[in-house]
């Protein structure tokens, strides 16, 4: 029989421990009730007290609020009274309203000659008569008693103003005319001449216009207009109206009516420079229908002045549009409404009449100027070869493979794959990569893209749970294009005198004599994502909690990776499908990949033309889609369109529209797709239109600030036969999907973060084969009228703002190269951000214009400059952390 298994029962230790415990824990909770409840009535009262003292406060300040406000109409109500006694006073009779009506009439009549008592035949001579007749009304009496109604007084002022006939020349011109206001006039059906009238520019008037008539021939028909005007009542103060009443008595009313002396002066000199331009100044009035004694159609139409084609001298007709500019800038000189910046009104001579046309808004061609800069950014010469990377040791590579008879190519080759091994979080064959050639064997501009492509099985549901699973893991991995790319190059492009043995052999010196070590960019890149690389196992025998800059770097998977690719007949084939292919399936398998066997049987790298530009003398090549200089393209033919008729460099209008355009550009890269799968990419970014429910938030903007690591490789190099490579790698963070290969020890890539894994645009959307949107930047080669490259531009951040800063300059402004790579940069994103140094003015437009704000310089940008002597390389100051080491012969 199975003996029974006791249970197990407690201590007699445990059980006293836990009597014990319970009370004690009861009265700690007791405690920290009673203290809660008094810290809640605690704040209650002081509360309430804190609410009634400012309730108080506020009813104090109402009570003295109205005291205030009666005081004040006590005192209106007194000044009121006082001005009744006084006008009462004045008049001989107490406390009545007066009521003023004016009326106002002008006479408008041929003036005869002094001496024959004629009309002048010459020019016809106005004579003005002003009529104004003032009725003052007393209202009744306060007291209400009724009084005998006394005539009312009328008071009645003649003004009579005679101007005497201006000589006028054959040569008729005329001026801008500025708004005809609407005039009513009686006219017979038979067609006449309007006589030509000039009259002085002191014509009492309540809203003056001017309009030009140009005197061609004597009038054939005399008609004399007539122009009644009803003035409204004025509002004048007690103080005011006593003091002026007996001055309004003896004097006219044209000094209450005219708008200010200003105006006359500016009329004045219209008429002095125009010559024989005479300037017709009528009064706007109320469009009434006048009537005469034989039945003729009464008929309402605007004043419109027909005028023939002018021949006077320039300036009279520049000075006239002057003295108009300063009529329609100041509105209250001239009396008119100030027109609209977007119409203007034009006479047309055939037809007599005044059409609306649209005016183009004014560019500002201001000049600026630029302070002496020194000379800050680094550059050596070099006779006949260059090359610049990211290391010293990886430089003299490059220099190594270029004097044992390789080409730039080649040395680009090596100097890529030692950059592999020093800095593994910026490329490797676990990453994708894009070269830029230009090829004097082949005599042409070619681009080798080894973009990241994602796998088949990929969909736009792969991600829509948790979207962050296509920036970390194995699920963010794109099939690799950094083998397929070197190979491509060494075998179409290369110089064909040095092995593809060779190119690897000095990486692996480094590595097996232990001559690498962790240097300021991978001490910088490790430390940015440590916690994630110290918690993945894969990086356990490579990196750990000790590693900083200065130690010795050991990474024996790689190095023996390494020594099996140098041996490798067709390391292409043999890394998508050979041995090594294998090794990287049953990875993905094991750890759940999305990269299978037929990706990367199926991936190989896209070799066409590059995409060029004309601009000016020059041309530009750099990348397609889905890279961003087709953008870039757009920006430079919108440039080259507009005329400027200066260097721009020191034009303010030029900075207006690169800041313009290329905060639209910024908008345009959230449709940049993959052409290939995407036809209608192109043609959106060809369209260059931004659909109207575009939100710019949605985009995910360059970060501004410093940055502190260098995710990618990029690579310069040229040589004396004409030959030049721009390569980059397309990693976009550090240390990318932060897996690393236990077997073949490189980083692998996370490309499709670079998808829009919620497709909110319907392009750069995840789906199997595809290339995803490059938003590391791009290579970019200058070329010469002879095509021959003359500038490679490689910028590390804000790659469409540096690089078209550059060529800009390059191009159009004819700058150094030197001094372009110290000019202060503008970063028009949807916040613009100016350099330090720009000029002031040109920093309170983009203030003004674009809420501009200054930022220190963090976009550094390495260039070699080749002309036909020799080679420069230039190394930008604005480098934190050194990443251009030049090398050459």
């Amino acid at each position: 029989m199975r003996p029974r298994k006791l249970r197990h029962r407690p201590s007699d230790e445990l059980i006293d421990i836990r009597e014990r415990g319970l009370p004690w824990l009861f009265s700690v909770f007791v405690v920290l009730f009673l203290l809660l409840t008094i810290l809640l009535f605690y704040f209650i009262f002081t509360t309430r007290d804190v609410y009634l003292s400012q309730k108080q406060a506020l009813e104090e300040e109402d009570v003295k609020l109205k005291e205030a406000a009666s005081l004040v109409k006590e005192e209106s109500e007194e000044v009121e009274e006082s001005w009744k006694e006084q006008l009462a006073r004045r008049k001989g009779k107490g406390g009545g309203n007066n009521k003023q009506d004016e009326k106002v009439h002008v006479d408008i009549v041929p003036i005869v000659n002094r001496k024959t008592g004629e009309p002048d035949k010459t020019s016809d001579l106005i004579s003005t008569t002003t009529t104004t007749t003032t009725t003052v009304r007393p209202a009744e009496a306060e007291s209400g008693e009724e009084e005998e109604e006394a005539p009312s007084p009328t008071t009645t002022t003649t003004t009579t103003t005679t101007e005497e006939p201006i000589t006028t020349t054959t040569t008729p011109t005329t001026t801008t005319p500025l708004t005809t206001s609407a005039l009513t006039t009686t006219e017979e059906p038979t067609t006449t001449t309007p006589p030509t009238t000039t009259t002085s520019p002191i014509t009492t008037t309540t809203t003056t216009t001017s309009t030009t008539t140009t005197t061609t021939k004597a009038p054939t028909t005399t008609s004399t207009p007539t122009t009644t005007t009803t003035a409204p009542p004025t509002t004048t103060t007690p103080d005011e109206y006593i003091d002026s009443e007996e001055e309004q008595e003896s004097t006219t009313i044209s000094s209450r009516e005219l708008e200010s002396d200003e105006k006359t002066d500016i009329l004045l000199e219209l008429e002095d420079d125009l010559g024989d331009v005479q300037v017709e100044e009528y009064e706007e009035t109320t469009m009434t229908p006048t009537t005469t004694g034989r039945p003729t159609t009464t008929t309402m139409m605007p004043l419109i002045t027909t005028e023939r084609p002018t021949t006077e001298a320039p300036f009279v007709e520049s000075n006239a549009e002057s003295v108009v500019a300063r009529l329609t800038k100041n509105p209250d000189a001239s009396g008119t409404p100030e027109k609209s910046k977007s119409t203007a009104e034009v006479k047309d001579p055939a037809v007599g009449t005044t059409r609306a046309t649209e005016l183009k808004p004014e560019r500002n061609f201001a000049r600026i100027i630029w302070d002496r800069r020194p000379v800050r950014s680094t550059s050596e010469k070099f006779k006949k070869f260059a090359i610049v990377t990211h290391h010293e040791e990886c430089s003299k590579i490059g220099k190594e493979i270029y004097n044992a008879g390789g080409n730039s190519v080649d040395a680009t080759v090596a100097s890529e794959i030692c950059i592999s091994a020093l800095h593994p979080h910026s490329t490797g064959p676990g990453f994708g990569a894009v070269m830029l050639v230009h090829s004097k064997k082949k005599n042409g501009t070619f681009l080798i893209d080894g973009r990241e492509r994602a796998p088949k099985n990929a969909n736009q549901n792969t991600f829509s749970i948790n979207p962050t699973n296509a920036h970390i893991g194995y699920s963010s991995m794109g099939v690799p294009g950094w083998i397929s790319t070197l190979w491509t190059a060494y075998k179409q492009f290369g110089s064909g005198k040095v092995t593809w043995k060779s190119l690897i052999e000095p990486t692996l010196e480094l590595l097996e004599n232990n001559r690498i070590r962790v240097d300021r960019i991978l001490g910088q890149a490790f430390e940015s994502r440590k916690n994630h690389v110290l918690h993945e196992k894969s990086f356990g025998s490579f990196l750990n909690a000790t590693t900083r800059e200065g130690v010795i770097l050991r990474n024996l998977e790689y190095e023996q990776f390494l020594k099996e690719l140098k041996e490798s007949v067709h390391a292409e084939h043999d890394f998508y499908g050979g041995h090594f292919s294998k090794s990287i399936v049953d990875e993905m398998k094991s750890r759940g990949g999305l990269i299978s066997r037929h990706d990367l049987e199926g991936y190989n790298c896209i070799v066409t033309r590059a995409e060029t530009l004309n601009i000016g003398e020059y041309f530009v090549a750099g990348p397609h889609l889905p890279y961003h200089f087709p953008i870039l393209k757009k920006v430079f033919q919108n440039i080259s369109d507009n005329s400027y008729n200066s260097n721009p460099e020191n034009l303010l209008e030029y900075y207006v529209d690169f800041v313009e355009l290329l905060q639209k550009a910024n908008r345009m890269r959230a449709f940049v797709g993959d052409d290939l799968f995407e036809p209608e990419v192109k043609h959106k970014i060809d369209d260059w239109v931004i659909p109207k429910d575009f939100k710019p938030e949605e985009q995910a903007e360059q970060n501004q600030q410093k940055r502190k690591q260098v995710p990618f490789s990029r690579i310069l190099s040229t040589d004396e036969e004409g030959n030049a490579v721009n390569f980059m790698s397309t990693n976009t963070v550090p240390w990318g999907s932060v897996r690393r290969s236990s077997s073949l020890g490189f980083v692998w890539n996370n490309a499709m973060s670079s998808f829009d894994v919620f497709c909110r645009h319907d392009t750069n959307c995840v789906r199997g084969g595809k290339r995803p949107s490059v938003t590391n930047g791009f290579p970019t080669i200058l070329l010469n009228g002879d095509r021959e490259p003359e500038l490679l531009i490689s910028p590390t951040s804000n790659s469409l703002e540096a690089t078209a800063a550059i060529v800009l300059q390059a191009t159009l402004m004819n700058m150094r190269p030197q001094s372009s790579l110290d000019h202060p940069r503008l970063y028009p994103h949807d916040q613009v951000f100016v350099e330090t140094g720009v000029p002031e003015q040109l920093y309170r437009t983009l203030w003004t214009d674009f809420r501009a704000q200054f930022t220190h310089p963090t976009s550094p940008v390495t260039l070699i400059h080749r002309d036909s002597s020799e080679v420069e390389t230039l190394c930008d100051y604005r480098q934190s952390t050194r990443i251009c080491y030049p090398s050459g012969t």
